[in-house]
């Protein structure tokens, strides 16, 4: 919708807000609203009448995987209230246990055989930056640990499961919930992903039973993660570039090597230079637009 601007005294401006709006979160004259500046655009907030989505789901499966699957997208979709309403015996243990892997999901009432999960935390819009630094600093430490000759795959396979996972969908929610980033919010959920499969990626790598390259890689994951905090097109573009590079090089080994106890090893290396070209791809998404409207 479109408002006129209309002047306001000496050097102030004033805009009507829509009634429609101030009616649904029940605000009246002398209340407060947020307003947030980011880049060009302005966006107003108010925490009043929050929307609390909610969703009923029939199972008729108590398979691990499905149930956190179907949780895990809930959750990252912004679901404040999830109900289970299983057809048959209510895997309550496993239930309880698997709530340890999402942040602020609890269950909240037990009615015969429906399970009511639901999240007590709230976000904002400061809180998805400092989840997405988190994201990198974690991913950064794993790569420590597999430079790291006294560490093994399975302390790395712990963190990413029992730490990044956890983060990624804790980070993915907060970002689609206060809509972090405005028309760009499915890019950075996208950059978030991509670190967490890096992440996961290091994992195999390590099973591989070696590192070699991966002080290379973890120097392009720095430069990426430079480029992403620097907010800069040409920063994001020229690491890009590298990553390309990188990829074609490992491509090339691929392609030559005649050693079949590597091939496993570089294998599991050229998935990983794939993933650094989407985490790439996805910055210089990010930034394009901004290098572009300037």
């Amino acid at each position: 919708m479109r408002r006129k601007i209309i002047k306001q005294g000496v050097g102030g401006n004033t805009i009507f807000l829509p009634v429609k709006w101030i009616r649904e979160r029940g605000l009246k004259p002398g209340d407060e609203v947020e307003i947030l500046q980011e880049g060009s655009n302005l966006m107003i907030m108010s925490e009043s009448n929050e929307e609390i989505k909610s969703v009923d789901i029939n199972l008729d499966t108590v398979d691990r995987e499905q149930i956190r699957s179907i949780l895990a997208s809930c959750y990252k979709s912004g679901y404040s209230k999830v109900r289970l309403i299983f057809n048959g015996e209510v895997p309550l243990e496993m239930l309880h246990k698997m709530m340890n892997s999402f942040t602020g999901f609890e269950i909240f009432s037990i009615e015969g055989k429906n399970v009511e999960i639901n999240s007590f935390v709230r976000v904002s819009r400061e809180d998805c930056e400092q989840l997405i630094k988190r994201m990198f600093h974690s991913t950064k430490y794993a790569f420590k640990m597999l430079l790291n000759e006294e560490s093994d795959w399975k302390e790395i396979d712990t963190l990413v499961l029992n730490t990044i996972r956890r983060l990624r969908d804790h980070t993915i929610r907060s970002i689609l919930l206060v809509k972090y980033g405005f028309d760009q919010n499915f890019t950075y959920a996208e950059i978030v992903t991509a670190i967490e499969k890096i992440a996961a990626g290091l994992s195999r790598y390590a099973k591989s039973g070696n590192n070699i390259g991966a002080k290379e890689m973890l120097d392009l994951f720095e430069e990426l993660q430079g480029a992403y905090f620097k907010k800069d097109f040409i920063e994001a573009k020229n690491i890009w570039n590298k990553v390309h590079a990188f990829r074609e090089k490992v491509s090339l080994e691929l392609s030559d090597n005649k050693k079949i106890e590597l091939s496993v090893f570089l294998a599991h290396k050229y998935h990983m230079s794939q993933l650094f070209m989407q985490l790439s791809s996805r910055i210089v998404s990010l930034y394009c637009k901004q290098e572009f409207s300037m």
